[in-house]
């Protein structure tokens, strides 16, 4: 299959219930040039799931409705298409999400409203490559050559320039589009209060889930103002992650302080890259690693301050842990501090 989505993903298997929520999609994609097959127009004499695997064969990828019936057919051909490296888009359409679909890009509707999906549909078609093969580890990523996004964060912090904040947001955008991303800008959306754009990068599409909720900050202040605004930042894009079909977002931050702080707020749905950090990643083609280790990092963390005893919530990330008329350094009211346990996630992942 080409990297071009323009050029290879012409021909599509449909899976899904035979009803009007499946029929509803297939039209969708006919009408986008997209040539259909599904499951009731095989007409062959050899048995129909030696036909069925045939088609999913020869198409460029698998969209797929998952509702309330039929569900066990829908997920056995799309474990056929993700052997093949077949892309897949999916809606749910009714009911849960079954836990082996858990952080592939899924679209979810209302039963009998397919068309709201039509957005993320286009989108799809215009990014979606091959599946990277299945593997213990992420492929590096492509890098790309980033001198120029430093040259003009520098020219950011000296403040010659007015609009820092809007300067800093446009800037993030090119980085994410110069690694070959496409970037939605949420102005016309009911996001556009909560997040900045939204990033699918293929490379990190599949981790990921999809594509990436971004928020730019400038943050301002001491250390302990920047680690307090980080994470009351990533709470609230927790909440949006959860409102939305997205399944991680990104919380991109510049400050003022000479070094960064020592440890920040993160969670398994939301993380906090430090402009210079995305940077580097994107540059090095390690993004998708970068992403996937510190997931696994918030997500021990979790698992540690619940074995602990010890809500997150209930404290503050400091970077001493510590004020001078609260508890003594290292420690917090409510248990181990946090910072503790992120050391001991970094040693332990």
């Amino acid at each position: 299959m080409s990297d071009n989505p323009a050029r290879s993903l012409e021909r599509c298997f449909v899976s899904g219930p035979n009803g009007p929520e499946t029929n509803e999609l297939a039209r969708m994609l006919a009408e986008r040039g997209v040539a259909v097959t599904t499951p009731w127009m095989i007409k062959s004499t050899t048995p129909i799931t030696q036909e069925i695997l045939r088609l999913i064969a020869a198409s460029d990828f698998v969209a797929a409705i998952i509702g309330e019936r039929g569900r066990d057919s829908v997920m056995y051909e799309l474990g056929v298409a993700r052997s093949l490296r077949k892309p897949a888009f999916i809606v749910l359409a009714g009911g849960r999400l079954p836990f082996d679909l858990s952080g592939i890009l899924v679209r979810a509707v209302e039963p009998g409203r397919i068309a709201d999906a039509s957005d993320d549909l286009d989108r799809f078609l215009r990014n979606a490559k091959t599946p990277p093969p299945i593997a213990s580890e992420p492929p590096a990523g492509k890098a790309v050559d980033l001198g120029w996004a430093r040259a003009e964060l520098a020219r950011i912090r000296s403040g010659a320039l007015n609009s820092r904040g809007e300067i800093f947001e446009y800037l993030v955008q090119r980085v994410f589009e110069a690694a070959s991303a496409d970037v939605t800008i949420t102005e016309r959306s009911g996001l556009r209060e909560k997040v900045d754009f939204i990033v699918w990068l293929n490379e990190v599409a599949f981790e990921a889930g999809g594509p990436i909720l971004v928020e730019c900050k400038v943050l301002r202040g001491g250390s302990g103002s920047v680690i307090k605004n980080v994470e009351a930042y990533v709470k609230r894009l927790a909440k949006t992650v959860d409102e939305s079909d997205a399944s991680l977002a990104m919380l991109v931050f510049d400050h003022d302080r000479p070094h960064g702080p020592p440890s920040l707020y993160e969670t398994p749905k939301v993380l906090s890259f430090a402009v210079d950090d995305l940077i580097d990643s994107l540059e090095k083609g390690t993004l998708e690693a970068e992403i996937l280790r510190r997931r696994r990092r918030a997500a021990f963390i979790r698992r540690l301050t619940r074995d602990a005893g010890y809500g997150l919530d209930r404290g503050r990330a400091r970077g001493d842990c510590g004020d001078t008329d609260g508890p003594a350094q290292g420690q917090t009211a409510g248990g181990p501090c946090p910072n503790d346990l992120r050391g001991r996630a970094r040693a332990e992942i």
